[in-house]
């Protein structure tokens, strides 16, 4: 599943709990696999004036079914169950793309920033209103375990929402 977001409140002046605010359904919109919830690529970043959320998920992929399958659906890949797919290993096996996702909190839309296809985004973070910084990972290189190994390059991204360009900061 794509994930459920649930956002609490809390009425500062009163200094109670007020509970939950709104639950987003991510699953029903599927446009992204698992969100990221590790410690080495995971970030959840609220912007400035508290409308949009970002965060990493895995990419979506194409479903996969057995050459045998009977009555497979249209779309799926047929042979594809058990291509290989190179993750970060140890314990990051499901992470193997990533997407950097901007969730609207008054409309519950979810928007995919065009991103790289040679690069893995990490932690994600608000500048501002309309950009977003990032880490970017050349994939060029293997994928050797990250939790043990950060020696690969990186650099720091920065994306602007309004523009929707990229830019890499060295």
């Amino acid at each position: 599943s794509s994930g459920i977001f649930a956002v609490y409140g809390k009425q500062w002046y009163q200094r109670r709990v007020r509970g939950l605010v709104k639950r987003y359904d991510l699953s029903g919109q599927d446009i992204h696999g698992p969100i990221y919830n590790d410690a080495e690529f995971a970030s959840l970043s609220v912007s400035q004036d508290g409308t949009n959320v970002v965060y990493v998920a895995e990419k979506k992929t194409e479903k996969s079914v057995s050459f045998f399958a009977e009555n497979p659906k249209s779309g799926d890949k047929r042979g594809g169950v058990y291509d290989f797919s190179e993750s970060w290993g140890e314990q990051l096996e499901k992470c193997h793309e990533s997407v950097i996702c901007v969730l609207n909190l008054e409309s519950g839309k979810v928007k995919i920033l065009d991103t790289p296809a040679d690069i893995f985004c990490a932690k994600p973070s608000w500048c501002g209103n309309q950009t977003v910084f990032f880490i970017g990972f050349d994939l060029k290189c293997c994928k050797h375990g990250a939790i043990y190994c950060w020696n690969r390059p990186g650099k720091l991204c920065s994306y602007d929402t309004t523009t929707n360009s990229i830019a890499f900061h060295t």
